[in-house]
């Protein structure tokens, strides 16, 4: 493996480029939108938008993602009545829109460990809270509906 060797110029260009993407992503131009405007590739946004987030914040992660979801939840309301009324591009918008809000939400991949909405996302109860539950529920005088399983000698 050999060792590359960046110049400070180049390094300056880089950092500005990055601080352009950043911008660009804040304002909520999409990936494809700032490679086409930057001249570059998606994985070169890509990857100045992670050089760009080394220092952010979970709680800051946490803002952009409500704020990008809001701002797809605006747009969906706007091309979802379209669609519903028969716009063929506008149906194709709110797909795009849904694979977005997918991606945000990371529904797409597994999660591979500390994710901004780790806490949004509803979390299966263990069979120990199930029965904690229940046994509250009893205890308050509640009624269980549900399937009665007996054992052997009842």
């Amino acid at each position: 493996m050999t060792a590359e060797i960046v110049h400070l110029e180049d390094a300056a260009a880089k950092f500005e480029r990055d601080r352009k993407v950043f911008r660009l992503a804040i304002e909520g131009v999409s990936v494809r939108q700032i490679a086409e405007n930057l001249h570059c590739t998606t994985n070169e946004v890509d990857a100045c938008l992670i050089r760009m987030s080394g220092g952010v914040t979970p709680r800051l992660r946490e803002r952009t993602v409500s704020l990008g979801l809001e701002r797809l939840d605006a747009l969906m309301q706007i091309y979802f009545v379209k669609a519903e009324a028969g716009d063929i591009e506008a149906a194709a918008m709110v797909l795009r829109l849904m694979e977005r809000q997918s991606r945000f939400l990371g529904l797409d991949i597994q999660p591979r460990g500390e994710s901004a909405l780790n806490d949004l996302r509803p979390q299966p109860a263990s069979a120990t809270d199930r029965i904690m539950e229940a046994l509250n529920r009893l205890a308050d005088g509640q009624v269980i509906e549900g399937e009665v399983i007996k054992g052997d000698d009842a």
